[in-house]
């Protein structure tokens, strides 16, 4: 049964590294918000609108965006949608120097996004295997987004 977004205030609590959180959403719109972490956002299935002050993108699954910790933004989804969302904290990462950058998703970052759900927000991000793979996505997120959408 989709539900609402979890609540906005309690992303940036988070101690860890990173960790990814995986929605199933009925259609919302979000606040305009910011986040202290990085985050990279993603449908795996439907579509949102991303909106910051500096422009509008469309995100279907064939695209994902990198949204800086820091930058206000807003997301909304006129019907169902299951969010893919990898929160990362400013240390593990300086990640792109844009705001937001919109890129496409490669079937590796694909995947990538999908196991990330592995180390949702009551996990342990601190072990080697996680710490491994979030700085592998990090370092990859910079790559994809040099050739954005």
């Amino acid at each position: 049964m989709p539900r609402q977004p979890v609540p906005l205030d309690s992303i940036d609590d988070h101690p860890g590294i990173a960790f990814g959180l995986a929605d199933d959403l009925a259609p919302f719109a979000s606040e305009w918000h910011r986040h202290r972490h990085h985050q990279l956002l993603y449908a795996a299935r439907g579509a949102m609108l991303l909106e910051t002050r500096a422009g509008r993108w469309l995100l279907p699954p064939q695209r994902m965006a990198w949204i800086r910790g820091g930058t206000e933004h807003r997301v909304t989804a006129t019907g169902p949608l299951a969010l893919r969302t990898v929160y990362m904290a400013p240390r593990l990462t300086r990640g792109p120097a844009a705001p937001c950058a919109v890129m496409e998703v490669s079937p590796l970052a694909r995947e990538m996004l999908i196991e990330a759900m592995r180390w949702g927000p009551e996990q342990d991000s601190g072990g080697d295997v996680p710490r491994a793979f979030f700085a592998a996505l990090a370092a990859l997120t910079g790559e994809w987004a040099a050739a954005p959408a």
